[in-house]
């Protein structure tokens, strides 16, 4: 466990550039958007446009910090493997801190867009329509989805890398990269067109779980004649246990394939 603990603080350290760009990033267009917003009177609306768009972008950061991760491994690759730890140590130290970094970052552009949100001008009409309940409600639930999105898209990352690994024993580089893209199309295509059968959803659409009346979409329209107009749409949502438990046995799938290719193909 100390061994594990060890490699996990190692991790971290790597990652330090990993997680310094996106956060610098953020808040240097927080600060250009703050900067214009208030020289035309949206300061915190400008905010909140910039959480909002952090927010996506955060479902593919844990694959970017991954990427960034297993790229610097790469330069030396025979230094990483000789650690005593079996691959599923080397990946899930990788893991973790991945999502230290992304819980952190999360925090962030949290904190941004709850001060940009509260401070901004249209919280006293936007408060008449949702309540922070619904928020804390919404931003549970938007949560959990964009950490299940962020984890399925990290274990493809690890997955295509082995593969990558692979092919570099036999190719070179680029030709490696080149038949591993390939194969990252031919894959999602397959699963593409899975996704589209009944085998698929008879296999996922089962156990729905309604999650009542929630938050969908607030709409804001500005003129400057009638000024602000905020509108919300609320709905009923729902989720099935079997999409769930068919992402995570894949996503679980993919992670022990990928461990097992770097036990046993690549590390030899």
């Amino acid at each position: 466990m100390n061994i594990w603990v060890n490699l996990l603080k190692k991790e971290i350290r790597l990652g330090v550039p990993a997680f310094i760009m996106p956060v610098a990033g953020f808040l240097i267009i927080c600060a250009i958007a703050g900067f214009i917003g208030q020289r035309n009177g949206f300061m915190w609306e400008a905010l909140i446009g910039v959480v909002v768009l952090a927010i996506g972008l955060q479902a593919f950061y844990l694959a970017y910090y991954m990427f960034f991760s297993l790229q610097a491994e790469h330069k030396k690759l025979h230094l990483w493997l000789h650690n005593p730890l079996p691959a599923y140590g080397l990946l899930s130290a990788k893991l973790a801190a991945s999502i230290i970094s992304m819980v952190i970052t999360t925090v962030i552009v949290a904190a941004v867009g709850l001060i940009a949100i509260t401070q901004s001008e249209l919280w006293g009409e936007l408060s008449s329509y949702i309540t922070f309940a619904q928020i804390a409600e919404l931003g549970f639930y938007g949560g959990f989805t964009l950490y299940l999105f962020a984890l399925s898209a990290v274990v493809w990352v690890m997955f295509f890398w082995m593969i990558f690994l692979l092919l570099s024993r036999v190719f070179h580089s680029f030709l490696s990269f080149v038949l591993t893209a390939i194969s990252f199309i031919a894959l999602f295509s397959f699963i593409g067109w899975f996704g589209n059968t009944s085998v698929h959803a008879a296999l996922t659409e089962w156990g729905e779980i309604e999650l009542g009346q929630m938050l969908q979409s607030i709409d804001f329209q500005t003129s400057l004649e009638t000024g602000t107009d905020v509108t919300t749409q609320m709905g009923s949502l729902s989720f099935y246990t079997g999409t769930l438990l068919f992402e995570t046995i894949l996503a679980l799938a993919l992670f022990f394939i990928a461990c097992w290719m770097l036990d046993r193909k690549v590390e030899v």
